[in-house]
C-alpha cells in the first residue's frame, strides 16, 4: 500500500496523482514506513495539543464552583446574622416599649395600631382609638412618663421571667403573645377598656361621642352606658331640637381619672318642662315670641324648653292688648319645680296706681293672715283690716279658733283677677284666686283653692286702703 505524502489518502499502485488533493507523488520503497512514522508523530502531537488545551478548561470550571460555594456561604452567614438581629429585637420586650414611645411622640397612628391592643377583644384599635391614645398622652406629660416607666419596668420583669404583682393595676400593661412562625416572640401593649354612661332629661336627645352619633334617648330621664372604648378623653355632646327649644351641649369626659374607668355625665340639664300659672286663665301663651296656640287654662306643663327661652302671655281687655311680664328661662330653671307666673294685673296697671296699691295690700294681708292663724296673733293682720268692719270682727274670732283647732295654713298662691273702684274713688272690690296647703289637726287636707271677692275702703286716718268684707266670688 502507498499513501499520498500530502494528505495521506490511500493510493493504488498505478496512481501518480492523488485523486483527493491532486498531489503528484513518487512512491519510494520506504514510503510506507516514512508515512507511518509521520502519522505517529502527528497523532502524538495532536494528543499533546489536546492535553495542553484541556488543562486550562479544567482549571476554569473549578474556579466557578468555588465562587458559587463562597457566595452561598456568605448569604447563609448574612441570613443568620439578620435573623439573629431580628430575633434579638423581637425577643426583647423593652424594644416594644421604645417603639410605643416613639409612635406616641411622632403621632404615628399606624404604628400604634400595630403595637397596641385592648384587653377587651371587642375594642378594635383603629385610627380613632389610636388618636385618642396619642392625644391624651401628648396632653398629659406626667401620665405619659409614668406609663412608660411602668411599661419599662414590666418589660424587664418579662425579660427576666419576673412578673410584677401590681401590673394589672395600670391602664397600660405588656403581654407576651403567641409566637410567630413558632420561633419569634411577640409583645403587645395592652390598654384597659372604659365606659361612658350618658344621662339625659328629655326624650329625643341625640348623643354623640367624639363627633360620632351613638344613640338617641328613648325616654325622659334616661341613662345609657356606651362603650367599651380605650381609656382617654372624650367629647360627649347632646343635641335636642324640638318645638320650643333647639339646644346643644358638649362636655369633656376623662375615663382615665374615672373610678374603674367608668364615667357618668349628664347633658342638657337646662332642658325641662315648666308649669304655667297666671292671674288670667284666658291668657294666650307665647314662647320666644311665637304663639303656642294654647291658653293658660289649657296647659299644665309645657316644654321641653331651655334656659334661653322667654315666656309671656297676652290678653285682650276693653279693646286693648295686655302683655304679661316676660319670664326669663334663667330664672325658672333654678326652681326645684320650674314654674312661670304670667301676671297680667301689674302689666295692666302702672306702678303707683291705686289699683297696684290695693293689689299689694291684698297680697300682704293673705301672707300675714296665714302667719296670724299659725301663731294665734291677730296683730299680724290688723293693719290691713278697716276698724270695726265685718271682716275685722270675723278675723278676731276666727284666728284663735283656728289655732285651737290646730289648723295650719300655708299660702301657695294669690292671683289678683280684678280691681274695680267705685265712683267715689275710695271704695271698691277686688276678685282673687287663692291657693293654700291646709293641715287640719295633723290631717293633711291637701291643696285648697278659693275664689274670693273683697271689698275695701280708704282709711283717711292711716292714708291706706283696708279690707272691709269677704265673700265667695263664685
Amino acid at each position: 500500500m502507498k499513501f499520498c505524502t500530502k494528505c495521506g489518502h490511500e493510493l493504488k499502485e498505478n496512481h501518480k496523482v492523488c485523486p483527493k488533493c491532486g498531489n503528484r507523488v513518487q512512491i519510494e520503497e520506504n514510503t510506507l514506513n516514512e508515512f507511518n512514522f509521520q502519522e505517529e508523530n502527528i497523532l502524538e502531537h495532536k494528543i499533546e495539543v489536546e492535553e495542553v488545551d484541556a488543562k486550562p478548561e479544567h482549571k476554569k470550571g473549578i474556579s466557578k464552583v468555588k465562587i458559587i460555594i463562597a457566595c452561598v456561604v456568605a448569604i447563609v452567614f448574612m441570613l443568620v446574622g439578620v435573623l439573629s438581629y431580628v430575633y434579638i429585637r423581637l425577643s426583647d420586650p423593652v424594644n416594644t416599649v421604645e417603639a410605643f414611645k416613639k409612635a406616641v411622640n411622632e403621632r404615628d397612628t399606624s404604628k400604634i395600631k400595630n403595637i397596641v391592643e385592648c384587653s377587651d377583644s371587642s375594642v378594635k384599635i383603629d385610627d380613632d382609638s389610636a388618636k385618642v391614645i396619642i392625644k391624651y398622652f401628648n396632653k398629659n406629660d406626667n401620665y405619659f412618663d409614668s406609663t412608660i416607666s411602668e411599661l419599662d419596668s414590666e418589660a424587664n420583669n418579662i425579660k427576666h421571667n419576673s412578673y410584677s404583682l401590681t401590673e394589672k393595676a395600670y391602664d397600660y400593661t405588656m403581654e407576651k403573645k403567641e409566637n410567630k412562625f413558632l420561633v419569634l416572640p411577640s409583645y403587645k401593649i395592652v390598654v384597659k377598656p372604659s365606659y361612658i354612661t350618658v344621662k339625659t332629661k328629655i326624650k329625643g336627645t341625640d348623643i354623640y361621642i367624639n363627633n360620632k352619633k351613638v344613640g338617641t334617648s328613648s325616654s325622659d330621664n334616661s341613662s345609657k352606658k356606651y362603650g367599651p372604648y380605650v381609656v382617654g378623653e372624650y367629647e360627649v355632646k347632646g343635641n335636642y331640637k324640638g318645638k320650643y327649644a333647639d339646644s346643644k351641649e358638649t362636655k369633656t369626659v376623662n375615663t382615665v381619672k374615672a373610678d374603674k374607668n367608668k364615667s357618668d355625665v349628664t347633658i342638657l340639664k337646662n332642658l325641662t318642662y315648666v308649669k304655667v300659672v297666671s292671674d288670667n286663665q284666658d291668657g294666650e301663651v307665647f314662647i320666644n315670641d311665637k304663639d303656642t296656640g294654647k291658653k293658660v287654662k289649657d296647659i299644665d306643663t309645657i316644654g321641653p324648653i331651655d334656659d334661653k327661652c322667654k315666656i309671656y302671655g297676652v290678653i285682650k281687655k276693653d279693646g286693648k292688648t295686655i302683655k304679661s311680664k316676660v319670664e326669663d328661662g334663667k330664672y325658672y330653671m333654678g326652681l326645684t319645680k320650674p314654674e312661670v307666673d304670667l301676671e297680667f294685673f301689674n302689666s295692666e296697671y302702672p306702678i303707683g296706681s291705686n289699683e297696684r296699691k290695693v293689689a299689694s295690700m291684698i297680697r300682704m294681708y293673705i301672707s300675714s293672715f296665714c302667719e296670724a292663724v299659725n301663731k294665734n296673733n291677730f296683730s299680724f293682720v290688723q293693719e290691713y283690716l278697716y276698724p270695726d268692719s265685718d271682716l275685722y270682727k270675723q278675723q278676731v274670732a276666727y284666728i284663735p279658733d283656728a289655732y285651737n283647732k290646730k289648723i295650719i295654713e300655708v299660702e301657695l298662691r294669690c292671683d289678683i283677677i280684678s280691681c274695680t273702684f267705685n265712683p267715689d274713688g275710695k271704695t271698691g272690690t277686688v276678685i282673687t284666686h287663692e291657693v293654700y296647703d291646709i293641715d287640719n289637726n295633723g290631717k293633711d287636707d291637701g291643696k285648697k283653692e278659693f275664689d274670693y271677692k273683697y271689698t275695701f275702703k280708704y282709711n283717711d286716718a292711716t292714708s291706706t286702703y283696708q279690707l272691709t268684707n269677704i265673700e265667695n266670688a263664685k
